[in-house]
């Protein structure tokens, strides 16, 4: 398969980054008929505009200082200093404790999210064939197209919880369903009947990290005097030929010499 140029409208042409499926469905699965079934099960969050205007505040602000200094770098205290709360138990009082706090930023966007890449998947299902490059594309894009400092913010936040083990996870814990987010992560996983599911799993982790620290600090460095891109649409689309490249890659892998 040759990576292929992927088109973003407005850019032309340019995990956290994968959604669960709901419980128990297994990745193998196969039919749109299952899909369009998730449709009726999805499990509505609270947006960020349900919330109050000191909720709002709260769950801006901690987004923003978990993604510059990571989860344990920053209070409680602090984030609601920074969010104008007069009262230091404001995170409480709205979201019951840290963990709370860190569950509500993660699925503030998830309905967003969801709905860009029902619509992605909406108009490619009309197609005679999606390719694999589409499917990258539907998943990714709909971060890409976030307004900048929104999308650089949500994008350092998700690299936060990378570190968290499994079990506290938010993407484990979410009781929101992602029914257009899981069938295309299952039709990207059904491309390689044949690789081991744990390997993809592992390929997905690497695509989603690089992804993320792509879109997290996107300028090229200053010191040169010739950036390596004179356009964002280029950038973009260097960034999703990576992450494409990354499952393109051979299984079993070639072997290279580790020893000099």
């Amino acid at each position: 398969m040759v990576a292929s140029s992927i088109r973003v409208n407005g850019l032309d042409p340019y995990f956290p980054f994968s959604y669960r499926a709901p419980h128990g469905v297994d990745r193998d699965i196969n039919g749109l008929g299952t899909y369009r079934k998730w449709q009726h099960d999805v499990l509505m969050l609270k947006s960020l505009e349900t919330y109050s205007k000191g909720g709002q505040r709260l769950l801006v602000t901690a987004e923003k200082l978990f993604g510059q200094h990571g989860l344990d770098g920053v209070s409680l205290r602090q984030i609601s200093v920074a969010a104008r709360h007069a009262n230091s138990s404001a995170v409480h009082h709205h979201f019951g404790s840290k963990a709370g706090l860190i569950q509500a930023v993660y699925e503030m966007r998830l309905p967003m999210i969801e709905a860009a890449r029902k619509a992605h998947l909406d108009r490619l299902l009309i197609q005679p064939q999606i390719s694999f490059e589409d499917l990258i594309g539907a998943l990714l894009l709909p971060i890409i197209l976030m307004p900048e400092l929104e999308r650089e913010t949500y994008s350092r936040f998700m690299l936060a919880l990378m570190p968290l083990p499994l079990a506290e996870q938010p993407f484990f814990i979410t009781q929101f369903n992602s029914p257009a987010s899981a069938e295309i992560n299952r039709r990207i996983m059904n491309f390689w009947p044949d690789m081991p599911a744990d390997v993809i799993e592992r390929r997905f982790r690497l695509a989603a990290n690089i992804f993320l620290i792509a879109v997290a600090y996107p300028e090229p460095p200053k010191v040169r005097q010739h950036p390596p891109y004179d356009a964002g649409s280029i950038y973009w689309q260097d960034i999703l030929q990576a992450v494409v490249a990354i499952f393109l890659m051979p299984y079993p892998p070639r072997q290279i010499a580790l020893n000099p």
